[in-house]
């Protein structure tokens, strides 16, 4: 199952479909650039998910992400 956009979904409507969805890696990007990195706010729209997404920044954000699991305690 996936996920479904709609055109003036936030960042916050997208994390609670997530949690619903159980979609880890949404939730755990979107931890990231809100409560880790604070260059998102939960009020945004979801479409400020783009620039991060980018295949050019996939190694450097999957890196992020295997760091802040890590410091949040999760495991693997």
């Amino acid at each position: 199952m996936s996920i479904s956009m709609t055109p003036n979904q936030t960042l916050e409507n997208l994390y609670e479909e997530a949690i619903i969805q159980d979609q880890p890696y949404v939730l755990l990007l979107i931890d990231l650039l809100v409560q880790e990195k604070k260059v998102l706010k939960m009020t945004d729209h979801i479409e400020a998910l783009t620039y991060y997404t980018q295949e050019k920044w996939r190694d450097y954000v999957n890196q992020h992400l295997i760091e802040y699991k890590k410091k949040r305690g999760e495991l693997f």
